[in-house]
């Protein structure tokens, strides 16, 4: 086997800084404590002071690290001259560019960002987009910006598959590629961040947003600075078209209306005041500015938007806080029932993911007597971190994982269904990060369906994407229908004090419930992705369809009618319009689904109460390696 001698890729980190006092610190102290994987290395973080008047130069003076480097100034240029100085500079492969006014998400956000120029270096990427999440709201101006800003961000990421001007916001951080920032030389007069991506388009070049990276930003706070901000993007559009051709600008800055009406509906059911105010916050921005037709490069900063320091202990834990100690350890448990088709597949999944800030202590697979060839196969694979338990008797699931938890000692416990397939190298550790970061105790990743060939399984595709929508938009998708039994994570002193109800049929729904209803958390972890298939036959989807309907006359049992009608409620205001918006766009499809749903509903009336040893939907099974996603596609594949 030949050593992997490919260089690593070096990051240069670059900071225009203008009276940053109240962050730079921070900032600074995170980006030093990033974790690259073995194929990055940072390289240098570049502070250009764009004529700071505060004390930005002096705090950075006194944090010590051979990686930081400045370029000092007296007078102030704009932040554009600044970036052409940072270009001209930078040293490395990949140029991040990050505000100084942000922070972090995470340990993992810089990695997170650049890891798609090597994971599609056949796209032959020059830039990759991250995405900057508010910060919780504390008045009701910000509460109002938040809210608008969580609108325009569900329209843009939806138009033009995310690839648009509004999604290269300055505050969302930005990687560019060595062969592009040298082709890029920033006017005086135009907004930066904007103008970067129409020289990307105009050269031909490509790019890829990830919402895995994030930056944590503080909304505006007074409505002069909510005026200002708008200025400055309407002065930036008019710039703009001194440099590309008018249509193509005007074009690019207008979503089609009938998006804009979908999106103001969904979220005025959700939330019908807060929409109202930012219609009306918007519309009085835009008559004050009406006249603006000139970009200002030396505009006033944002002051209400410049201190974060208040929000990052309850919010988001200090990395250094992690590097003070080891890495907290992860064990990965699957139970296994006649999973001889892709445990192989399964486990080399796991064996390609690359933990950051964990490390995987051991993978426990529990086979629950299992009548195919799962455990020749778990004796032939040769990892040295597997460990294998085989029952004599089948005993079900929820006994299965009582098993594993009975073997595991770890910071972490996740837990993985045999019969789905992982593509994401970091899902595990996207799955683990409410737990390290928001003190989660209970997360679950989100679940994607593969398409096949036949017309039952396009109907249940559609109904479970128009599920997806009612479910992750309610309660932030914090809720008993995200929490699937697929993959999910449990902190210690949750698994610790668990114990599955052998006699239990909807384990995932059980670990919610007692997560609640013991005072634990729960948080869906909506980036870690894994793929499953649907049943390919009405047979099999009859199966799971009456085993989910009974399951909750057993719980019912364990935590009592009341609660579970108060954690099963949906909200008609979040349903409706989702349900309204399939209806328009597959008629038949929902109406043949609605059908099957009230079949189901009727024959499981007829089903005495069903036991934890269920039948197996053979159709869902199937070696995962061998399945290729769709060319083509009803909607995009969510």
């Amino acid at each position: 086997m030949k050593k992997n001698t490919e260089k690593k890729l070096k990051i240069s980190i670059g900071i225009p800084a203008y009276n940053e006092e109240a962050n730079i610190k921070n900032l600074l102290e995170r980006l030093l404590n990033q974790r690259l994987n073995s194929q990055f290395k940072l390289h240098e973080i570049i502070l250009i002071f764009d004529g700071s008047t505060d004390e930005t130069v002096a705090i950075t003076k006194s944090i010590k690290s051979p990686l930081i480097k400045t370029i000092k100034s007296k007078a102030r240029l704009g932040q554009q001259a600044r970036q052409n100085q940072l270009i001209s500079t930078f040293k490395g492969d990949v140029l991040v560019i990050i505000e100084a006014d942000t922070l972090p998400y995470n340990l993992n956000t810089i990695n997170n960002l650049v890891t798609p120029f090597i994971k599609n270096r056949s796209e032959k990427l020059d830039m990759v987009v991250g995405k900057a999440l508010s910060l919780p709201p504390k008045t009701l101006i910000e509460k109002i910006e938040c809210h608008g800003m969580e609108i325009k961000y569900r329209l843009f990421s939806e138009w033009q598959n995310g690839l648009n001007p509004f999604m290269t916001e300055g505050h969302a951080l930005r990687a560019l590629s060595r062969s592009f920032a040298t082709k890029l030389k920033w006017p005086t007069d135009v907004p930066e961040d904007t103008y970067i991506y129409f020289r990307l388009k105009q050269l031909g070049l490509q790019m890829k947003k990830t919402e895995s990276a994030r930056t944590l930003v503080k909304r505006s706070a007074s409505l002069n600075d909510l005026v200002r901000r708008n200025k400055k993007f309407i002065g930036g559009v008019e710039s703009l078209k001194k440099y590309f051709p008018k249509d193509l600008i005007n074009k690019e800055f207008t979503p089609p209306l009938k998006l804009m009406m979908k999106h103001l509906v969904i979220n005025f059911f959700k939330s019908p005041i807060l929409t109202i105010f930012y219609l009306l916050q918007f519309l009085l921005v835009r008559t004050v500015n009406f006249r603006v037709k000139e970009f200002d490069p030396l505009y006033q900063p944002f002051g209400s938007t410049k201190n974060l320091s208040s929000y990052e202990k309850s919010f988001v834990t200090i990395a250094t806080d992690h590097l003070k100690s080891k890495k907290p350890t992860v064990s990965i448990g699957i139970p296994a029932y006649n999973e001889e088709a892709n445990i192989c597949s399964l486990l080399h999944n796991i064996r390609e993911q690359k933990l950051l800030t964990a490390t995987l202590k051991k993978i426990i697979v529990y086979s629950d007597a299992s009548t195919d060839g799962t455990l020749d196969v778990l004796t032939r694979m040769k990892m040295k971190s597997l460990r294998v338990m085989s029952g004599k008797k089948r005993m079900g699931k929820s006994y299965a994982m009582n098993q594993i938890i009975k073997k595991t000692t770890s910071d972490i416990l996740v837990l993985l269904d045999g019969d789905i397939l992982i593509r994401d190298n970091q899902m595990v550790e996207k799955l683990i990060e409410p737990i390290l970061l928001q003190h989660a105790d209970l997360t679950s990743a989100r679940v994607k369906e593969f398409w096949t060939n036949t017309k039952f399984e396009e109907i249940l595709k559609i109904s479970m994407l128009l599920k997806k929508d009612i479910f992750e938009s309610y309660k932030q998708g914090n809720n008993i229908y995200t929490c699937h039994g697929r993959a999910r994570a449990f902190s210690k002193k949750l698994y610790t004090s668990i114990l599955f109800n052998k006699n239990i049929v909807a384990e995932d729904a059980f670990a919610y419930l007692y997560t609640i209803y013991n005072k634990f958390t729960y948080i869906f972890a909506k980036n870690a992705n894994i793929h499953y298939r649907l049943p390919g036959t009405f047979k099999d989807h009859q199966k799971q369809s009456v085993r989910f309907i009974q399951s909750y006359k057993q719980l019912a049992k364990e935590f009592g009618k009341s609660f579970i009608q108060q954690e099963t409620k949906l909200s008609k205001r979040v349903a409706l319009p989702f349900v309204f918006q399939y209806f328009l766009k597959y008629p038949l499809t929902i109406f043949l689904y609605v059908s099957i749903l009230v079949y189901m509903r009727f024959r499981s009336l007829f089903v005495s109460e069903m036991t934890n040893k269920w039948q197996v939907s053979e159709s869902t099974k199937g070696v995962f390696s061998k399945v290729k996603l769709p060319q083509r596609q009803l909607i995009n594949n969510r």
